[in-house]
């Protein structure tokens, strides 16, 4: 299940970075993303600055419905390293806030990176 995946990556992060597992772990659906949205920041102030753990808190922060944290994370994520991915997730976000025309332009941006 989502939640073994997560516990599992969440025991392995404790100790050691690992880009991949971050990933994961931001796809990784449980009943509780509050939870792996604390976690994953405490990853941040222990490991520092990645791009793949700012795409995971952005889709996290997305799970939360914490609009603005998860364009924070986004943005932050784009600068660090932009992947069509992550302009995706960018995306769907602005066009739930509504900003359709912007929205248009990141899915634009993540296609020249594919």
């Amino acid at each position: 299940t989502g939640k073994e995946v997560a516990e599992q990556i969440e025991s392995v992060l404790k100790n050691q970075w690992n880009d991949q597992l971050a990933y994961y772990y931001g796809l990784a659906l449980t009943d509780q993303p509050k939870h792996q949205l604390a976690i994953a920041e405490d990853w941040l102030k222990q490991y520092g600055y990645h791009a793949m753990l700012f795409l995971t808190l952005g889709r996290l922060s997305l799970r939360c419905q914490l609009w603005g944290k998860a364009r924070s994370y986004l943005e932050q994520s784009l600068k660090a390293d932009p992947k069509a991915e992550t302009y995706l997730e960018y995306g769907k976000l602005l066009e739930q806030l509504g900003e359709k025309d912007p929205a248009f332009d990141v899915y634009r941006q993540g296609l020249v990176k594919v």
